[in-house]
């Protein structure tokens, strides 16, 4: 089953595989209602087996990598255990 949902909406709530949309990408760089921190802890938090996040990498690596996201993506770069890939390799790859 496909459950699309609002972070907001999540709020209580979890499921085995969570697809998260970070794909706000913008010339003045603003992040929007993602930049609460509650927001960020309740979409990082719902996923009980695997949590995947799909976004615009350079929106977290410029202006906003102290915001929540932005250490997000530097935790994924760092850990080991961790996966990145980026779609412009993977479309060349093709």
């Amino acid at each position: 089953m496909l459950k699309i949902d609002t972070v907001d909406s999540y709020q209580g709530k979890e499921n085995d595989i969570i697809i998260l949309s970070l794909v706000r990408n913008n010339k003045s760089f603003t992040e929007g209602f993602v930049s609460s921190e509650n927001r960020a802890n309740v979409a990082l938090s719902r996923a009980k087996e695997k949590l995947f996040i799909v976004g615009a990498d350079h929106m977290w690596t410029e202006r906003n990598h102290q915001s929540a996201f932005g250490r997000v993506l530097n935790h994924i770069k760092q850990n080991s255990e961790c996966q990145l890939v980026d779609a412009k390799k993977v479309n060349k790859e093709s």
